[in-house]
Formats: structure tokens, C-alpha cells, sequence
């Protein structure tokens, strides 16, 4: 970690949690990074107590006792994408992972919704204090993304997909969205025991839920919780921590997410080889399992490499 960077997320850490707590925060990222995570785990474990408190307070609420919708095998499945400047606005790489979505979710089943910071409240209506946190650079597009994720499922349930997801091959199988909850599933890897809290079990970046699942409500209310009363984010996966305090704490959202079955294996493969050669037999066996790619904005996208064509000049082309 960078000196500067720590000093920077000490100090407005401090300001809404105090100097201890936010130099224990980063004492214990430090211990972790040093020991290659696999030893101490400390800020997993510092970031689990932070969660469960504050989800014994979130499941105080009435919404709780509400009963999940019953699943309408005639209903449309709203899928959710989501880009704060709107499509016009979009980095090259997201327009082609936005038209592979649109392709992909055509079938009549689904219901596409690309949302912008301008027609959101044709979908939704969002607390004002989520807004109040985004003017004042409290709160990023980003992880107002994940709070209006959290909204859109509890309310709606569907899909969520983030606007750099690739879709590719085969569909989603009726029996995974008879499921109450849907997400990106691979066997635990060392990168996900280690250093993610989600242990390889989810993917924040592509999750179904029927409508009014229990998770979406308690996520909906701890953070209505946490915005109102601090003003800075104090981790940037903040979302997988308080899933992953949910799964240990819920007994039945813990069955859920282990019933989803392992799947899309390779969703990160594609992303690894964009820039390379392409070649037909690495992309069909990519692609013959994993129909769900997660690509990224943050890098340079090349179209040809030593005089032949890339796998990111083959996805332009495909579109």
C-alpha cells in the first residue's frame, strides 16, 4: 500500500470513526498483505464484526416478515445495467459488453433496462441521502451502483449486470432462475480464500434475486444505516463484506447461495487474453462453459497483435 494513499484514507476515515479505529483498519490490511492473506485473515474478520452490528440493527425492520413474491412464470425478467452518464457516454469496451447483453437477454423472457443518472427515478425512487453523499464526493458512481443494485432487486427483482460484463454462447438454464438468488460461482481459489470476502461463492457484478428476497432487504436497510450516519466508505468492497456477514449469520441465505451451483468458471479468462492473438479453439473453449465475461474500462484494448487480428478485435467485429 502507498504512503500516501494510507495517510489520505486514515484521515477521512478518522473523521467519521476516530483515529484508533482507522489506523487499526490499516494495521490490519498491512498485517494481512504481508502475510500473503493466508495466515490472519484480520480485516476480514475486523470487517465481519463491523457488518454483523450492524445487521442486527438493519433486521429490526417490518420488511423482514414480508414474504418473498412467489415466483410468475409469465413475467418478464427485468434485467438491470446501470451507467452514471448514460450510453452515449460510454468507453468503446462497455458499448460492446453493452450490445452483447442486449443480444444476448433478446429472448422474450427478459426485460432490458439501461439506466443512467437521468431515468433513474423513472425505475426507482432512491433516498435522498445517497444522493447528498454523491454531490458532496462522499459516494462514487460506483458504489452508488451498488446501492442502486440493492434497490433495483429488492423492489424488482431480475438480473443485475454491470455494463462491463460480456455476454457470450449458451443461456441462463430455467432451473437457475427458478433459484431465489443467482450469482458467478467457482470453486475457491487461492486469489478468493485470501482476498476476497466472497470466497469465490458470488460476483457482485452479475446477481439474480426473485423479488423482495431477504438479502436485498436487509442490504437495502444496513445501508440506509451506514449513510446516514458516516460519510465515508470504509472499504471498497464493502457490499461483499456485508453479504458475507449475512451468509454466516442467516441460515437460509446461507443454504441459497451454497445451492447455486458452480458456474462460468472461466469468467475472468477472456479479460486475461483480450490482447492476444486470437484463436478460435482458446475462444470456443473459453466460451463453452462461461457465458458471462467480465471485462474491464481501466486498459488499453489493442486490435492487432505481431500482424494478426486480437480476441478484442474479434468482439468488435462480432458486434
Amino acid at each position: 500500500m502507498k504512503l500516501n494513499y494510507v495517510l489520505n484514507k486514515i484521515y477521512h476515515i478518522s473523521h467519521d470513526f476516530g483515529l484508533v479505529f482507522a489506523i487499526k483498519v490499516f494495521f490490519y490490511k498491512l498485517v494481512d498483505e504481508l502475510n500473503g492473506y493466508k495466515y490472519t485473515k484480520l480485516f476480514f474478520r475486523f470487517m465481519r464484526k463491523f457488518c454483523k452490528n450492524l445487521i442486527k440493527e438493519a433486521i429490526q425492520c417490518d420488511e423482514l416478515f414480508i414474504e418473498a413474491s412467489d415466483v410468475d412464470d409469465k413475467a418478464l425478467i427485468p434485467v438491470w445495467c446501470f451507467w452514471a452518464q448514460g450510453e452515449r457516454k460510454l468507453p468503446e469496451v462497455v458499448k460492446i459488453c453493452v450490445a452483447s447483453q442486449r443480444k444476448y437477454f433478446i429472448d422474450k423472457k427478459y426485460s432490458y433496462h439501461f439506466l443512467s443518472m437521468q431515468n433513474i427515478d423513472s425505475y426507482i425512487k432512491i433516498p435522498s441521502i445517497y444522493y447528498e453523499r454523491l454531490n458532496n464526493n462522499e459516494l462514487s458512481y460506483t458504489h452508488f451502483s451498488d446501492i442502486l443494485r440493492v434497490e433495483l432487486l429488492k423492489e424488482y427483482g431480475g438480473i443485475w449486470i454491470d455494463a462491463s460484463f460480456y455476454m457470450s454462447g449458451n443461456r441462463i438454464s430455467d432451473d437457475m432462475l427458478m433459484l431465489p438468488i443467482f450469482s458467478l460461482k467457482r470453486k475457491s481459489l487461492i486469489d478468493d480464500a485470501y482476498k476476497n470476502a466472497s470466497n469465490g461463492k458470488w460476483v457482485v457484478g452479475f446477481l439474480y434475486a426473485q423479488k423482495r428476497y431477504k438479502l436485498f432487504i436487509i442490504l437495502s436497510k444496513v445501508y440506509e444505516i451506514y449513510w446516514k450516519r458516516y460519510h465515508t466508505l470504509i472499504d471498497y468492497f464493502l457490499l461483499d463484506h456485508i453479504i458475507a456477514a449475512c451468509y454466516s449469520m442467516f441460515p437460509d441465505i446461507k443454504d441459497d447461495i451454497d445451492s447455486i451451483p458452480y458456474n462460468n468458471i472461466l469468467f475472468r479468462k477472456l479479460s486475461e487474453v483480450i490482447n492476444d492473438p486470437y484463436d478460435d479453439k482458446k475462444y470456443k473453449l473459453i466460451t463453452e462453459d462461461t457465458f458471462i465475461h467480465t471485462l474491464t474500462w481501466k486498459r488499453e484494448y489493442i486490435k492487432n497483435n505481431w500482424n494478426r487480428k486480437t480476441f478484442w478485435n474479434y468482439l468488435c467485429e462480432k458486434q
